[in-house]
């Protein structure tokens, strides 16, 4: 099975971003917190590890959010679907820094180079 995970980087990428995840959020009924609603059928999971790390019952975005400036992610947590990152995939800094991409892989956060090659 392939794993998807989505960088979202500045600005845009994490307004964009953050709309994206609640439209799949919606589409395969999952609710603010990452909790399947009632009414999801099965059709609605196939897959679903595709994109959503399951953790304890939840279901959280296989993203990172990285933006030089904390405001944009400092609103995408307070809103209606902040509550459905991980704290650890949210990385905010100030002019200067460089970052390092982390990529998450089955609930770890490891170190890699983002274009792997595939044996």
């Amino acid at each position: 099975m392939t794993d998807i995970i989505q960088v979202q980087i500045g600005q845009c990428g994490n307004c964009i971003g953050s709309a994206f995840w609640e439209t799949i959020c919606r589409e395969h009924k999952i609710d603010i917190n990452g909790y399947p609603t009632n009414d999801q059928q099965p059709i609605h999971l196939k897959k679903i590890t595709t994109m959503f790390m399951p953790l304890d019952g939840r279901f959280l975005p296989r993203t990172i959010l990285i933006d030089l400036e904390p405001g944009t992610l400092d609103e995408i947590a307070a809103g209606t679907f902040g509550s459905l990152y991980k704290p650890d995939n949210i990385i905010a800094g100030t002019s200067g820094i460089h970052f390092k991409i982390f990529l998450v892989a089955d609930n770890n956060i490891e170190s890699n180079n983002i274009f792997r090659s595939r044996k």
